[in-house]
């Protein structure tokens, strides 16, 4: 009865709209496929290095649902993001995302060093007064977003372990092994608020700390070990980023046109894919020299174009994707329109964007 009991409360809460997750942004093709962001469901990012997983994750699993839940539903931002950051310094990331909002607020594109006045970069007057207009934003996000330094997969779990004690209660089943010793095992946990979002993104997996004695493959399969943990027993929704393996470029490859990844490319580790709910992979054509792609003219498109695949999805459809507009400097997603659409309509407003420079020149005043 008990198994059945806990099926009921699952369809009565999707009847009372409590399983609709969180919004990942306008994505609506994938959406078809993806149900939104659910709890107890554990999320791999993969891709080339600079192919955009760090933006896609922060994207999806942060400034989409937060934006989108800010107008929807402002008095119930009942989610929050622990992210370790393991590659990008943690001023990046927060930069990056001002750059990013303000190109949806400004409809201008400005990047880090613009932004930071790097090197001969220097911010001007426009961006600065923008860019200072949105501290009510952040102060809003800084609510839910917790950046941490890079750590082993043992001090990640003690973490959120430390969260999950502060915020429910941790039930224990208490036995009597076969020396008679008396243990406990974990029962069940309750939530002081079960319709909280825990999501963890861990960027990226190749980059943890070590743990004492493990090799780099023993790391990442222990992080995941945590991280299917934390989802079965917590509802957390681990988001992984990992590395494709370089291998994926291979001559044979191309001339079979099979360069698009594969799960035989993650680097590392097979056991991430073995444990993922659902896998994204990001994969950018003009590095490979691709004229067109899925129909789409990489001609004209350039960097400017990914294509998201959903390479495994344990509870529905998987092997399809589709065309990602990308804008790097402020690490911005969006959907592109269907190739036929594209080929009449234009492809200039995805390719072209309003950007504002402004640099010294040698021996002027710093």
């Amino acid at each position: 009865m008990g198994l059945f009991t806990d099926f009921q409360e699952a369809v009565e809460r999707g009847k009372e709209g409590k399983n609709a997750g969180l919004p990942m942004g306008d994505l609506d093709k994938l959406l078809a496929i993806v149900p939104n962001i659910q709890q107890r469901t554990y999320y791999l990012i993969a891709g080339e290095p600079g192919g955009g997983k760090s933006a896609f994750a922060l994207n999806s699993f942060l400034y989409n649902p937060f934006s989108l839940l800010r107008i929807s539903n402002p008095n119930k931002l009942s989610f929050k993001v622990f992210m370790w950051a393991l590659e990008i310094p943690k001023i990046d990331i927060i930069t990056k995302a001002v750059c990013r909002k303000l190109y949806f607020k400004h409809k201008y594109v400005v990047d880090v060093n613009h932004v930071l006045s790097k090197g001969k970069n220097r911010i001007t007057e426009e961006v600065y007064k923008d860019a200072m207009e949105l501290s009510y934003y952040y102060e809003e996000l800084e609510e839910i977003f917790n950046i941490f330094p890079p750590e082993n997969p043992t001090g990640i779990n003690k973490t959120m372990m430390k969260y999950a004690e502060d915020n429910g209660e941790i039930i224990y089943k208490h036995y009597t092994d076969r020396d008679g010793v008396q243990r406990k095992a974990f029962d069940k946990y309750i939530p002081n608020n079960p319709d909280e979002y825990i999501i963890i993104i861990i960027d990226h997996v190749g980059l943890l700390r070590k743990e004492q004695g493990f090799n780099d493959k023993q790391v990442i399969d222990k992080m995941s070990e945590y991280m299917v943990d934390l989802r079965n027993s917590f509802g957390y929704i681990p988001v992984m980023v990992q590395q494709i393996s370089r291998a994926m470029s291979s001559a044979d490859r191309f001339k079979l046109k099979r360069v698009e990844p594969q799960l035989s490319d993650l680097k590392g580790t097979a056991n991430t894919q073995e444990d993922a709910n659902i896998i994204f992979s990001l994969f950018a054509p003009s590095r490979y020299d691709i004229e067109e792609h899925r129909d789409y003219d990489v001609t004209k498109l350039l960097d400017r174009y990914r294509w998201l695949s959903v390479l495994k999805n344990r509870d529905g459809e998987a092997d399809v994707g589709l065309g990602l507009n990308f804008v790097g400097e402020v690490g911005a997603f969006k959907e592109l329109p269907a190739p036929n659409i594209l080929k009449l309509s234009g492809y200039e407003p995805y390719t072209t964007f309003n950007k504002i420079i402004n640099t010294i020149e040698d021996g002027d005043q710093i």
